[in-house]
């Protein structure tokens, strides 16, 4: 496990800035993500988790594109809700240790994300998401352990399939 406890600004411009974790690792950010610029996962199989105390405050596009994981382990740990995070091509978002996500933070997804565990997933914990979710395809909501709840809309006409040993609860 590596741990990042400095703040970190993402600037707004041309470019999207790549931060991930390899297989078999994991990142943990603690300290709180600001600025306005877009955020990808593009690589590397490993969980990049947002923790911390306090609520993070960048408003670009977050996209987990490839194999990996970028997990709230903190309300307000995807930002803003000005523009949302995309969860495709095998990458999944999603919540750890007992996380009640209030933030009305857009999720879009699609496909089964990292490992066929969902493009919207459940960790570890038991937790709960109030945002609006979209399918942009048809696409899988797992819990790998634990419990999430989805309080908010569930919107798109595509198909939306349960994986994982934990539960899932639909509110």
């Amino acid at each position: 496990i590596s741990t990042i406890t400095n703040d970190i600004v993402i600037a707004s411009g041309a470019n999207t800035v790549d931060i991930w974790s390899a297989s078999g690792n994991t990142l943990v950010l603690t300290g709180v993500i600001s600025g306005a610029g877009n955020w990808r996962h593009s690589q590397g199989a490993g969980p990049t988790i947002l923790g911390g105390s306090s609520p993070n405050t960048y408003s670009g596009v977050v996209t987990i594109s490839a194999n990996g994981y970028i997990l709230a382990a903190k309300n307000g740990a995807f930002g803003t809700t000005a523009n949302g995070m995309v969860a495709t091509g095998g990458g999944s978002v999603g919540f750890t240790g007992n996380v009640n996500y209030t933030d009305l933070e857009p999720i879009s997804i699609s496909g089964g994300g990292q490992g066929n565990n969902g493009a919207l997933v459940n960790f570890s914990g038991t937790n709960s998401f109030d945002g609006p979710i979209t399918l942009a395809s048809s696409a899988a909501i797992g819990a790998i352990s634990g419990q999430l709840t989805l309080n908010g809309d569930i919107s798109g006409a595509f198909n939306l399939t349960n994986r994982g040993a934990g539960v899932i609860i639909l509110n």
